[in-house]
């Protein structure tokens, strides 16, 4: 926790470089005061088939997903921070939206593994 997934339209890997842009997300984390680096998790997933307003159209989506605790205010600045960095990495893509959501801490299970 917490988890950041990157869902973004395939095309735009002729021109994003997403390892690269998923680093940036991770910078963006590390910044943040309300996070710790070691417990963030990023995943990206590129989407062959989908559908916009106007046939061209590209897209670039975050969620976050955050134990809740968080301000409203402390949510915003992370999405506005985001916004921001990869408005500068992806000057062509059309929609880029950042979502932050909270996870019920009650609701909340995983596991994790020693690493050996």
């Amino acid at each position: 926790m917490p988890h950041f997934v990157l869902e973004y339209a395939a095309d735009i890997e002729q021109t994003v470089d997403i390892p690269k842009t998923m680093k940036a997300v991770q910078d963006v984390a590390d910044e943040c005061d309300f996070m710790n680096l070691a417990d963030v998790k990023i995943r990206a997933k590129a989407f062959d088939h989908y559908l916009m307003p106007e046939p061209g159209q590209t897209f670039f989506h975050v969620t976050v997903y955050l134990l809740e605790g968080r301000t409203d205010e402390m949510k915003e600045g992370l999405a506005i921070d985001l916004r921001s960095v990869l408005e500068k990495l992806m000057p062509t893509v059309t929609s880029i939206g950042i979502d932050v959501r909270d996870m019920n801490r009650t609701a909340y299970k995983k596991r994790v593994l020693d690493q050996v």
